[in-house]
């Protein structure tokens, strides 16, 4: 019997080893999708915006590499491919 508890504890210890990956990574995309956005919108910008904007930029890519290392620690790594399918799979679920 006591046996079940720890195997139980196991198990809801590799669930929240996956929640959290898989809030690390849609934190990675996420924050891929605000550089992409800030960069376009850099490209239009006029006057006090360009700061705004050059600012906005340096922030981001701060925060991603910040994720991004912490990925790698945690033994993540997804290529290109990989990373569209997780998007459409996303998609999918929230549509």
């Amino acid at each position: 019997m006591p046996y079940k508890k720890f195997f139980k504890d196991k198990n809801n210890s590799n669930t929240q080893n996956i929640n959290h990956n898989m809030e690390l990574i849609n934190s990675i995309f996420k924050t891929q999708s605000e550089l992409l956005s800030a960069t376009s919108n850099y490209e239009y910008a006029e006057g006090e915006m360009i700061d705004y904007y050059s600012y906005h930029i340096k922030a981001t890519k701060s925060k991603l590499d910040y994720l991004m290392k912490n990925a790698k620690s945690c033994g993540i790594a997804i290529d290109r491919l990989q990373q569209l399918e997780l998007k459409s799979f996303e998609d999918y679920q929230v549509g």
